[in-house]
């Protein structure tokens, strides 16, 4: 007889039933929990599959509830995998996932990457000397060769943000953003869009392959950004059509320029 086949994927049905129960067991196993103890899956027709996912479901609300607590008690470690957005583990990750921890790693990230002109803060030296009150110079916040992920950079920007940031640090003008992922741009194209930052300048997006759907969105930003004037796309794959809808989206904001 033919295989039975989940219509969505073109996956036999069997296997998408051994994998979702080899993960049921491998979440058990993370609670210490006995299958045997599990009550009886009762499936209804057709149902096999989402009588599975309610188990899993509530198999790992439990770990998540057992590792919140166990994280109350002792120090767990941030998962840097989740920082750059690759961690695929989700819940059964025996590292942390918190965003208490992603906020105490972006506060120290950021005290790295963050950094002020030399020749600036030279010459506030020289104005402080001579009893001259001027603006704290801007910063600027470069990622260099690091990727970071969806999470780690909405919290890097709330961080910016806040006021324990801004007794210490200056505020960011320029961002320089490397190795940027498609899920990071779905926080730093709203970052421009809403001027989450209220300083920022400038933008290097450059050397980043930008798909088409982020730079139709960045586009649609760009003129909602009273603060920004500079914008570095080179080397991003616009394409021709890309770079239509950057210089048209430009050409409704004057100040603002491209190079695209």
């Amino acid at each position: 007889p033919a295989v039975k086949t989940d219509t969505r994927h073109g996956t036999p049905f069997t296997d998408i039933v051994g994998e979702r129960a080899r993960h049921a067991m491998h979440v058990a196993k993370l609670l210490d929990r006995d299958p045997a103890d599990f009550p009886p899956l009762v499936f209804p027709p057709g149902g096999v599959i989402d009588a599975i996912e309610e188990l899993i479901d509530n198999l790992e609300t439990e770990l998540a509830q057992t590792k919140s607590n166990a994280a109350q008690g002792r120090e767990m470690p941030l998962c840097e995998t989740f920082v750059r957005g690759d961690c695929k583990r989700g819940v059964t990750c025996s590292l942390s996932h918190s965003r208490d921890a992603v906020a105490e790693w972006a506060t120290d990230w950021l005290r790295k990457h963050t950094h002020s002109n030399a020749h600036v803060i030279s010459q506030l030296t020289k104005h402080a000397a001579a009893g001259t009150v001027i603006p704290a110079p801007a910063c600027t916040l470069t990622t260099a060769d690091e990727s970071l992920g969806q999470e780690a950079w909405a919290v890097v920007l709330e961080t910016l943000r806040s006021s324990r940031w801004a007794d210490f640090r200056p505020p960011v003008a320029r961002i320089v953003a490397r190795h940027v992922t498609k899920a990071a741009l779905r926080v730093l194209v709203p970052m421009v869009h809403y001027n989450w930052l209220g300083s920022l300048t400038a933008l290097d997006l450059s050397k980043n392959a930008l798909p088409a759907k982020a730079v139709l969105k960045l586009a649609d930003a760009l003129p909602c950004n009273p603060t920004l004037t500079e914008l570095n796309l080179s080397d991003c794959n616009l394409g021709l059509a890309g770079a239509l809808v950057i210089l048209r989206a430009i050409s409704a904001d004057p100040p603002l320029t491209s190079r695209p």
